[in-house]
């Protein structure tokens, strides 16, 4: 996913960075439980990850509202209340 775009809120492109994804998701999931396993964090990021590459054989980029809704759903499939953290972050 080398050159991967993600189309910024403010029309700017960006290249792909897991790492903001995996920061934002450690957040919401430490803001619901800060004992928590973040190795959580980790497999959503790569869930995410090998989706949008699965999106991106069919579409050159991607806008962030498209990517924070991934992350969103796969988020929910973990902690509900984290995912409502993550979306007000």
């Amino acid at each position: 996913m080398i050159g991967t775009l993600i189309i910024k809120r403010d029309g700017r492109l960006e290249k792909w960075n897991s790492d903001k994804i995996e920061s934002a998701v450690t957040r919401a999931l430490m803001a619901t439980d800060p004992g928590r396993d973040l190795s959580e964090a980790e497999d959503i990021t790569t869930t995410v990850a090998d989706q949008l590459e699965h999106l991106l054989e069919h579409i050159p980029e991607i806008s962030f509202s498209d990517l924070h809704d991934l992350v969103e759903v796969e988020l929910m499939k973990y902690d509900p209340h984290a995912t409502k953290n993550y979306i007000i972050y």
